[in-house]
């Protein structure tokens, strides 16, 4: 409902309590939804950092990584972006490709993950492809997005 209500240019305060229903939500689905169009939302959810702060998504797994990326997009914080970027990293395939596009609008602040960014991208089987049967071996275009992410991060950063 929130990403409705923030889309078609609703009030503010409305799609942020919302959202603040979304995160302190029992379901991590619920939870999930609400992170992403936090992300979408940037710094105008700028109100939410506390309860972002305090989410039990930080302690890791797939959603840690959207969580992060919301962090990043609402509060706009290198100084804990990036190392909460870096933990989603290892933490679960699946926050990577969050993980690069953050890093490519933040350039400069993106350093410390030229070592994983390098590794990433000369493997043959990156991110999403585990060589399992799933759905994995289908998101090609998320596959491409990271590696044009990476590189540019790369290109831009140098060694």
């Amino acid at each position: 409902m929130a990403a409705a209500l923030w889309s078609a240019g609703g009030e503010q305060d409305l799609v942020l309590s919302v959202l603040s229903e979304g995160l302190a939500g029992e379901r991590r689905l619920q939870r999930y939804d609400a992170l992403r169009t936090i992300a979408r939302t940037g710094t105008g959810a700028a109100g939410l950092l506390p309860a972002l702060r305090q989410s039990p998504e930080k302690s890791g797994g797939w959603v840690a990584g959207t969580l992060t990326v919301a962090l990043w997009q609402v509060g706009r914080d290198p100084d804990e972006s990036v190392p909460a970027l870096l933990h989603a990293w290892s933490e679960h395939w699946d926050n990577r490709l969050g993980a690069a596009e953050a890093w490519a609008r933040t350039v400069s602040a993106a350093a410390p993950a030229v070592p994983l960014l390098r590794q990433e991208l000369a493997s043959v089987r990156r991110h999403d492809n585990t060589g399992g049967r799933g759905r994995n071996r289908y998101r090609c275009a998320d596959d491409e997005r990271l590696l044009r992410h990476g590189r540019a991060v790369i290109a831009a950063v140098g060694s």
